[in-house]
């Protein structure tokens, strides 16, 4: 912390503004410097309106079940295991697409990974054919498979993080997105034009009907407020020009 205060102070003084992701940073920042200008603006994505569906029933055996997917790279909070012990529980409830693999910068990368190896030997033959795990995407197709699923779950342990790239781009594209009861959820709520439904980190059950209130309500799409998008739109287009 002591870093970071430092940072903020000379950044101060030399006049220089702030944009940050929440208004926890925001007060954080004025309690260091309280005449600071402070901009609150979500984690956002420029969008990829030309991408095309994914028939993603093509990967799965069984083709009309409901399809959630699981994005981002796979390592240990992301909490993967929550969704797999739900799927081995209730085999029918869903298909899964998992989009992601180890992090390029990692040190495991290529190499055997403890996690990921756990989470494959928790893909047994008895729901095998409801996985489909898929790597190497660009970042278009990547957008393209998170379009397509039913259901875009982020299911993070807490962290302490105030921001999720991938919780943004699921809000941004996704159908529909629940996430699990941290800090970003609180976080991100004031940004968005409906009420997340989040569930708990530990429990399959309240995922499993988190999952079902979402697939039965048509209209849950929680988005960011049109606000956020017209100006990220305005700042892309204004970096491209």
């Amino acid at each position: 912390y002591s870093q970071y205060k430092k940072i903020i102070k000379i950044a101060h003084k030399n006049k220089l503004q702030f944009i940050v992701h929440t208004s926890r940073e925001k007060e954080r920042i004025l309690a260091i410097a309280n005449d600071a200008v402070v901009h609150v603006h979500p984690i956002m994505w420029p969008a990829y309106p030309d991408t095309e569906h994914v028939d993603l029933e093509k990967y799965f055996t069984e083709s009309k079940k409901l399809i959630v997917g699981l994005f981002g790279f796979v390592t240990e909070y992301k909490n993967y295991e929550l969704v797999l012990e739900l799927l081995k529980i209730n085999p029918e409830a869903f298909n899964l697409l998992i989009c992601g693999g180890v992090h390029p910068q990692s040190k495991m990368y290529g190499k055997k990974d403890m996690y990921v190896n756990k989470i494959e030997k928790m893909i047994t033959k008895d729901i095998s054919k409801s996985v489909f795990w898929k790597t190497g995407l660009t970042d278009k197709d990547f957008i393209a498979h998170m379009k397509s699923v039913d259901i875009c779950i982020v299911p993070y342990f807490e962290t302490g993080q105030s921001g999720s790239g991938i919780v943004s781009l699921a809000i941004q594209n996704a159908k529909k997105t629940i996430i699990s009861d941290t800090t970003i959820a609180s976080m991100i709520q004031e940004f968005l034009d409906q009420k997340l439904i989040v569930f708990d980190v530990n429990s399959t059950k309240n995922l499993y009907d988190a999952i079902h209130e979402c697939n039965l309500d048509d209209s849950y799409r929680p988005k960011f407020h049109s606000s956020f998008e017209k100006m990220i739109d305005f700042y892309f287009s204004s970096l491209s020009n």
